[in-house]
């Protein structure tokens, strides 16, 4: 685990898979509620209905965002 202040106003833990060193998942400190999980470090399907869709101004064209998502530009603040 890792605390990452680089160009950021908060800090974040990071956290790395101790075989590849892939980014498995983040979390801004203090911030118990969210959990960022990079989706390609899943192993099995999970329910992503509630999931809330970030850096929507830089998503590949192909990449469909059900209505009603909730979703952001960029981070949220």
């Amino acid at each position: 685990m890792v605390t990452s202040h680089r160009k950021r106003t908060y800090a974040r833990l990071l956290v790395f898979c101790p075989h590849c060193g892939t980014r498995l998942w983040h979390q801004r400190r203090g911030a118990t509620a969210t959990l960022n999980i990079k989706g390609g470090s899943l192993d099995e399907a999970v329910d992503l209905s509630e999931a809330i869709h970030i850096w929507t101004r830089s998503k590949l064209p192909g990449v469909v965002i059900p209505d009603g998502a909730r979703q952001f530009p960029q981070e949220p603040g």
